[in-house]
């Protein structure tokens, strides 16, 4: 029988990058395409999700525009995180929603530039090999604006270890810290039900309360000794998030230069 995958993509959209400061950041255009819904369109051409659930926020109006700008979808489910608690609470959020798959895919509401088959072979690797975790990784590359996302961390046997923020890491870790966390997984549903809770929140400081962020998955699963499947990126294009006006400016530059127009 074939083994079932649920998408879950975290959209609570706390956030703006637009002139109208209350219209959320997913909610953005990138090449006349909400970021969001061109998210949605690459699952669907992926054609892996045998379900597909859209998290989003319930503090408004952010909350009720997302799910106004999704009431024409059919196949998604909308669902609500109460509260501001980070991506693994929102994919906390979800699970309960699912219907009966067995792993669970995770891409991100405002990184609009990932292609289909980037997301097919994640999904292919994870189930033919099927570890706990599969994982997107990229190669630094300095100059370019991953370099400030997690770093990976390794044992001594070349394993995953965690993904840290260059500031968590030393100057001799930054330097043997070659690949960078894009943040695309997929999880095994079991393992990542009974893990979710033994996440410890991260106070970032914002005067919100702490969160709760997918990247400390990792080193549980490396204490547990499970597997982590890497599948390296070519092009660093793809893993361009959007959390400022000049990253949504950069986002719909690579867009068009990836379809000829720039």
């Amino acid at each position: 029988m074939k083994s079932k995958v649920a998408c879950v993509i975290p959209a609570a959209g706390w956030g703006s990058v637009c002139p109208v400061r209350s219209t959320p950041k997913v909610l953005a255009e990138v090449e006349s395409e909400l970021m969001i819904c061109r998210i949605i369109k690459s699952v669907i051409q992926a054609d892996f999700a045998d379900s597909l659930i859209v998290v989003v926020g319930r503090e408004q109006p952010y909350g009720g525009l997302i799910r106004e700008a999704l009431s024409g979808y059919t196949d998604l489910q909308l669902v609500t995180q109460p509260e501001r608690r980070g991506a693994a609470d929102a994919v906390a959020c979800a699970l309960p929603h699912l219907n009966g798959e067995e792993h669970v895919f995770v891409t991100f509401g405002d990184m609009p530039l990932w292609r289909p088959y980037t997301f097919r072979g994640l999904v292919r690797g994870h189930l033919q090999s099927a570890p706990s975790i599969s994982m997107v990784t990229l190669r630094l590359q300095e100059g370019h604006r991953t370099e400030r996302y997690g770093r990976i961390v390794r044992d001594g046997e070349g394993r995953i270890l965690a993904a840290l923020e260059p500031f968590e890491l030393d100057s001799v870790d930054l330097i043997g810290a070659q690949f960078v966390n894009p943040s695309l997984y997929v999880f095994e549903r079991e393992w990542l039900v009974r893990n979710l809770p033994l996440i410890p929140p991260t106070d970032k400081g914002d005067g919100f309360s702490p969160e709760l962020h997918l990247p400390k998955l990792l080193p549980i699963a490396h204490a547990e000794g499970v597997e982590i499947l890497e599948l390296p990126l070519e092009d660093p294009s793809e893993a361009l998030g959007v959390n400022t006006p000049d990253e949504l400016i950069e986002v719909q530059a690579a867009l068009r230069t990836r379809n000829g127009n720039g």
